[in-house]
């Protein structure tokens, strides 16, 4: 950094001052006649003086203290101060000129004080004059002296204030060089100063570490000394002579600005991509030094190459793709363009390219299509839709179009669905048609429940009263003629009884399974527990003198209709009840599965149980996997539990191993997914 001190110190000391004839601009007249000024009254002064001297070897002046030796230095050193002026005229010795100002200021004091003191002499007797001249002269000298070392000692103060501020600049001179020289050295940029020779004077951490060195000192070389080590290629490839490094054309004068080159070590591998600027700079001293300022963009370059890489590759995939891919930017100007998308729309690309949507498909911007890629352009809003585009030949074709916002403007990918938009419309009037059949057949259907429902009319009426016939006058034979029959014919009377009342409980009950269809469905809030507890009491009877266990869990309310749900619960705890008469303790448990959507509740007991095999007979009317001599029933109990829980969205299954009891299960939707 000695060039910056030599500009700083070139800048604050007085060597460097401009001679006084600047001052008057090197006017002949204005400079003459200053010189000729000063010159004449110096002339005078030295006079006064040489009269002064005269005076005191003559013995001839009123006093001869030693006062009048301070009038002569004083008289001296104006003369000589107006001396001086003509002397800085074409030489700038101010320090030596404002010295002997300053000396002569000091001296001005005593020598007035004199000369008053010698006016008031002058009106005096001579000999009273000279006594009191005398003691005057005596006392005014003592005070001339102590006033003059006051004088002194102020001057003395002022000299070392000023050395200790010329100490603190330098301090801050120094500080600040050092602030900067760490600056310089904690760029990321590299920074090399060279003189006009091409010897590199300095080099910061970054510019060394660009090129390999270690130290600063392995960087001072000359200009031709680097190409032993290293050599410059262009981006191009081109290896670049040494009159055309940076450096070398930065010397001739050339100024700069962001010339990349490949620097390489010469026998190794090493290289990196540098951008260099640099010109050259004149300073006061007159020193002039070549700055050459290196950033690496290796890294910068590296991706860049990649990003065209991806660039190309991008292009390539859009270019292959089965969809159309269009760009287009703010100003609706084909930006890009694959061949898909000009085989959509019968265009060659280099028709569109460009050029802008309006002047390849006039009268667009009316169409639906151009308001939904005015949102997507306007508001960033990306978009599907289908679109219908008509050809000029008349034929038309139908298009998925995805409206996607990008940097340029939006892109436009298109799809042809022609062949899915036919076999939509076929499958639109293949499902018109089915739903015409569906109506044809639910019509059908309606006609034939009512001819069900008055079949079911007839028999619960028709078969009803001759089964009442037969049980009536079975009662009233046993009755009037039972002591006349023989035991076996009673015991067949008692058979015919029990028949006919079986064959009352089956009508009820298929009547009871045939309405569940035509039942309106109301769905409430259910109280599944306190339902369950309602069953378990009106079950009273089927439990008379049997020891039963009922483990009761927690039971979620659900969402359906009362009547029929009691229904569910009825037919599933006698089925427990019938089912486990023949264990000394019967176990029957009641608990429900909790999930997000649906409860699934169940019924488990520790009776005969079943054999799985057989599973899918459980849920059809008169379908009994047991003989009924064994468990009574009419076999329908279980098919309308499956038909409630099917009207209400429900599943029901059945679980069991013959003896180990069995577990039927069935799912409602839960209350919170209801709500």
């Amino acid at each position: 950094m000695s060039y910056l001190k030599e500009v700083i110190n070139g800048s604050l000391l007085a060597d460097g001052l401009m001679p006084r004839g600047d001052c008057y601009f090197w006017s002949a007249s204005l400079v003459w006649l200053h010189a000729i000024s000063d010159t004449l009254i110096a002339s005078a002064f030295c006079s006064m003086l040489v009269a002064l001297v005269y005076c005191i070897g003559k013995r001839k002046a009123p006093s001869f203290s030693p006062g009048f030796v301070w009038l002569a230095f004083f008289i001296l050193g104006c003369g000589i101060t107006h001396l001086f002026e003509v002397w800085n005229i074409w030489h700038a010795d101010y320090w030596l000129s404002g010295a002997l100002k300053g000396l002569t200021a000091l001296m001005s004091v005593p020598a007035s004080i004199l000369l008053c003191r010698l006016v008031a002499a002058a009106k005096q007797p001579a000999a009273s004059i000279i006594e009191e001249g005398r003691g005057r002269a005596a006392e005014d000298l003592h005070e001339t002296n102590m006033e003059l070392e006051k004088r002194v000692m102020e001057r003395t103060a002022q000299l070392q204030a000023a050395n200790e501020s010329l100490l603190r600049r330098e301090e801050a001179l120094r500080e600040s060089e050092g602030r900067l020289q760490t600056v310089v050295d904690h760029l990321t940029e590299g920074l090399v100063v060279s003189d006009l020779g091409g010897q590199a004077l300095h080099w910061n951490r970054a510019s060394l570490r660009m090129h390999g060195f270690e130290s600063e000192e392995e960087g001072r070389r000359k200009l031709p000394e680097f190409a032993e080590m290293f050599e410059l290629v262009t981006l191009e490839g081109v290896k670049l002579p040494l009159d055309q490094w940076p450096l070398a054309r930065i010397l001739r004068g050339e100024s700069l600005h962001d010339v990349q080159f490949r620097l390489k070590r010469i026998g190794s591998g090493w290289e990196c991509i540098l951008s260099c600027s640099g010109l050259i700079a004149e300073y006061v001293s007159g020193k002039t030094l070549a700055f050459v300022t290196l950033t690496d963009i290796t890294e910068h370059k590296l991706t860049e190459a990649a990003l065209k890489e991806s660039e190309s590759r991008l292009r390539t995939t859009l270019d292959n793709l089965f969809e159309g891919c269009q760009i287009v930017d703010s100003q609706w100007t084909y930006c890009y363009v694959n061949a898909r998308a000009g085989l959509h729309g019968h265009k060659k690309k280099e028709e569109l390219l460009g050029r802008t949507m309006m002047e390849v498909y006039p009268g667009i911007e009316e169409s639906e299509m151009f308001k939904t890629l005015q949102v997507c352009m306007e508001q960033r809003i990306p978009c599907v839709l289908d679109n219908e585009f008509a050809y000029v030949d008349g034929s038309n074709a139908w298009f998925e179009l995805s409206i996607l916002p990008v940097v340029e403007g939006i892109l436009i990918l298109s799809y042809d669905v022609t062949e899915r938009k036919k076999s939509e419309e076929k499958i639109r009037l293949l499902n018109a048609d089915l739903e015409r059949r569906v109506s044809d057949r639910t019509t059908q259907l309606e006609a034939a429940n009512k001819e069900l429902e008055a079949f079911s009319y007839s028999v619960s009426h028709d078969l009803r009263a001759p089964l009442r016939a037969v049980d009536g006058f079975s009662v009233a034979v046993i009755e009037d003629y039972g002591e006349l029959l023989p035991e076996e014919g009673r015991r067949y009377l008692e058979t015919i009884r029990k028949g006919a009342q079986k064959m009352g409980r089956l009508i009820d009950d298929l009547l009871a399974f045939s309405r569940l269809s035509r039942a309106p469905l109301t769905s409430h809030t259910v109280d599944t527990g306190r339902l369950v507890q309602s069953v378990i009491e009106e079950l009273h009877a089927e439990r008379n003198g049997r020891l039963i266990d009922f483990r009761i869990g927690e039971l979620p309310p659900c969402n359906g209709a009362i009547a029929l749900l009691k229904q569910v619960w009825v037919n599933l705890l006698s089925n427990a009840l019938k089912y486990s008469q023949k264990r000394e303790t019967a176990v029957i448990e009641v608990g429900c599965l909790v999930s997000t959507m649906e409860n699934v509740y169940f019924v488990r007991d520790n009776g005969t149980g079943f054999d799985m095999r057989y599973a899918d007979k459980l849920f059809g009317v008169f379908q009994r996997l047991h003989r009924a001599e064994e468990y009574e029933g009419t076999g329908v109990g279980l098919a309308i539990v499956q038909r409630i829980v099917h009207r209400h969205g429900g599943r029901v299954w059945a679980e069991s191993q013959p003896g180990c009891g069995a577990t039927f299960y069935f799912t409602l939707s839960s209350k919170a997914a209801h709500e």
